[in-house]
Order: structure tokens, then C-alpha cells, then sequence
């Protein structure tokens, strides 16, 4: 029967070339070709499930000796699942410690620039001169500012300290009144 020969003649014609292959007991020579096809997809699956065992079991002692309950299951789909999940934790835990690299090295750019920055005006500072007045007044201005911005983003910023303590120790500065004033007034 040819691909556009659909009439109900042709499949008739079919029909009966089946039913005599059937009557010339050709039927058994395709069913040991079936056979032999059954046992070579037989002979592939276990393959696959020793390649599959061996890459799970190389997974979990690498990766997850901790979990000492794991087994392989019994069937090729179930075991590439596993495996599957292991890879899928694995890809996980990396992006995450990737991540927290790529934070570590955009902190340590921002304080690297800070002390870049104070490093480079420092050793202006003891010289005579227009530089050295320059580098001393860069510094002054600063007031630490750069050191606390870096800081703040690493999430590292301390209250800023004066000579009169930590802000909100009631240390106020020179010249503001607190109660202890009040006790030596005339």
C-alpha cells in the first residue's frame, strides 16, 4: 500500500498480504527478531542503570557523605531523579557561594578606595607647603566620612566617636548645658 493509495481496495490488499504471511508461518522468524530486539533494549537499560549507579554513587560520597540514609533507587528513571536532585543542590550551593564572592570583592573594591583615598592624603600631610596644607585640609574636611560611607554599605558602621564619646552617651558637647552644669552655677 503506497501512501496515497487509501481506498478500501488497498487496504483489503493489506490485509491479505498479513494473513498469508501468517499461513507461510513467516510470523516466527519476526518474533525472534522482536526477541533479539528486546534483549539488546534489555542489555542497553542495565548499562545505563551500572553508568547511572556509578555517577549517583560518585555524587553522594563527593557531595552528600553527610546523608547517610541515601539510596540508590531500583529502576534507571528513578536513579537519573536522584541524580538529577544531587546536581540541581550542587548548581545551588555554587550560585550562592558565587554570590557572597561577588559581595566580598565589591566590599573590598569600596574599602580598598577608601584607604586608597587616605593612604594618598596621609602622606601629603607632613609636608611643608601648599601640599601638605592641601592634604591636611582633604583630611580634615573628611572627618571620616569615607571610612563610614565604606563602612555602612559592608554594613559594618559604628556610631561616629568624638572626643566627648559616642553620640547619645549625654556627652554634649563644650559649651551646651547638662544637669551637672546647673550644680556649680552662682
Amino acid at each position: 500500500m503506497t501512501d496515497t493509495d487509501t481506498s478500501a481496495e488497498a487496504v483489503k490488499r493489506e490485509c491479505q498480504n498479513i494473513h498469508d504471511a501468517v499461513n507461510r508461518n513467516m510470523i516466527p522468524a519476526y518474533r525472534l527478531t522482536w526477541v533479539d530486539l528486546l534483549r539488546g533494549l534489555a542489555a542497553e537499560r542495565d548499562a545505563a542503570m551500572r553508568e547511572a549507579l556509578s555517577l549517583a554513587h560518585i555524587l553522594h560520597k563527593n557531595h552528600y557523605s553527610d546523608v547517610t540514609q541515601w539510596v540508590p533507587l531500583d529502576d534507571p528513571a528513578g536513579v537519573i531523579t536522584q541524580i538529577d536532585n544531587m546536581v540541581a543542590g550542587i548548581v545551588s550551593e555554587r550560585d550562592a557561594l558565587l554570590a557572597e564572592r561577588d559581595k566580598l570583592e565589591a566590599e573590598n573594591a569600596r574599602l580598598r578606595e577608601a584607604l586608597t583615598w587616605y593612604r594618598d592624603n596621609v602622606l601629603w600631610c607632613n609636608n611643608f607647603g601648599h601640599e601638605g596644607t592641601e592634604a591636611r585640609d582633604r583630611l580634615a574636611k573628611d572627618i571620616g566620612q569615607r571610612a563610614d560611607a565604606a563602612l555602612q554599605e559592608g554594613g559594618e558602621a559604628e556610631e561616629p566617636f568624638s572626643e566627648y564619646g559616642h553620640y547619645g552617651e549625654n556627652n554634649p558637647p563644650v559649651g551646651m548645658s547638662s544637669p551637672s552644669d546647673k550644680d556649680y552655677e552662682v
